[in-house]
């Protein structure tokens, strides 16, 4: 891999969630560095160590101001919680290049003259209710040229009149905005009806898979050799019941990532808090897979899995699988109470025939902000 090397100055800070105890976060920040070195772009991921973040995973952070629940969930889960702390480090120690750490808002500051450019993303960096909606994820630290995004999510389809004053202060400047929903280009063209607003694909889709591979790690003992995958991010309403009558459909056991299980189930092996490659390489060896997750759904297409999908959630539904699912015209996906989601053949060839397509997008789109 050949990347610019030489004076900080050359260089790219990348401002992302890169310490959240999150799959998803980690591997697009990853993706997105890597693709960069793909490039031959020097770049750093800002280490900065957002103070909402650090107490989000935190083993009794209180939420809504449940504080029985935090109890509870400090008790029951703490361990799992501190051994996803060490295993997420010891992935970011070996696969991320960081930037020296910044612990709040005012040390941030002095990073402007040590870089180029600063990217913004991926992730729901501008959302208004992730990681506090710290102002630091807009780069205010940086001047008006160094700032551009790339794929920033801002999780919602619309905005308050005030929360829309917040944005049109915060975004004035950036030089380049890249987001990642058609969505959230229609919610920010209010700003600026004239504003040049790209939409590019999550950096996890920016891989290829063979690039994927390198990172594989090693399936624990108890896995076996052929499985049905569930990961989860929001609370399931039926797609476990539906991955268990497939599994014994497809005569597959069920392997389920799962680390907030108090009662389990007898015919379901759980892998609790992997490492982020073994949970890459648990997404690479199954047989099919069974996710409510978009990431989930990422590596299930990345991979070329047999996949179905619960898009429909207790909170929404998730527009952002089910456009890119329309993207990549993949369908027949989607679980229901119906159990519509019948097996049909995927069209690979098609679908990576359009991930190309939207990898040089984000090619030529570096290209043209970073003024290579």
């Amino acid at each position: 891999m050949t990347v610019m090397q030489g004076d900080t100055k050359k260089k790219v800070g990348i401002v992302t969630f890169h310490t959240a105890l999150n799959y998803g976060a980690i591997m697009q920040s990853y993706a997105l560095q890597h693709f960069l070195y793909e490039k031959g772009i020097d770049n750093e991921i800002i280490d900065y160590r957002c103070p909402f973040i650090e107490k989000c995973y935190s083993p009794f952070f209180v939420s809504d101001g449940k504080v029985l629940n935090s109890l509870i969930r400090g008790v029951m889960f703490g361990h799992t919680i501190r051994r996803k702390h060490v295993v997420f480090k010891r992935f970011i120690d070996t696969h991320l290049q960081l930037s020296q750490e910044f612990l709040d808002r005012d040390s941030i500051q002095r990073v402007r003259d040590n870089y180029s450019y600063f990217i913004s993303g991926s992730d729901q960096v501008w959302s208004p209710i992730s990681a506090g909606f710290d102002p630091v994820y807009f780069l205010p630290f940086a001047k008006d040229e160094q700032k551009i995004s790339y794929a920033a999510s801002i999780g919602t389809n619309s905005l308050s009149d005030e929360q829309f004053l917040e944005y049109k202060n915060r975004l004035e400047g950036f030089s380049c905005l890249s987001v990642r929903e058609g969505t959230a280009k229609d919610v920010l063209r209010r700003l600026d009806p004239e504003r040049e607003i790209f939409v590019h694909v999550d950096p996890t889709l920016l891989l290829c898979k063979e690039s994927w591979y390198n990172l594989l790690g090693s399936l624990p003992d108890n896995i076996p050799a052929e499985y049905l995958l569930i990961f989860n991010v929001e609370k399931p309403i039926s797609d476990v019941e539906f991955a268990k009558r497939k599994a014994k459909e497809m005569g597959l056991p069920v392997v389920y990532i799962n680390d907030r299980t108090l009662r389990k189930d007898k015919d379901i092996i759980y892998v609790e808090a992997p490492a982020p490659d073994v949970f890459l390489t648990l997404f690479a060896n199954a047989k099919a897979v069974v996710t409510n997750s978009f990431h989930g759904t990422v590596f299930s297409i990345v991979f070329h899995k047999n996949f179905f999908v619960e898009l429909d959630n207790k909170k929404q539904r998730n527009i952002r699988v089910e456009n890119l699912l329309q993207e990549l015209n993949i369908k027949h996906r989607e679980i229901t109470n119906e159990d519509i989601g019948k097996t049909e053949k995927i069209d690979w060839e098609y679908a990576s025939q359009v991930l190309q397509v939207k990898r040089s997008e984000a090619s030529d789109y570096f290209d043209k902000v970073l003024k290579r």
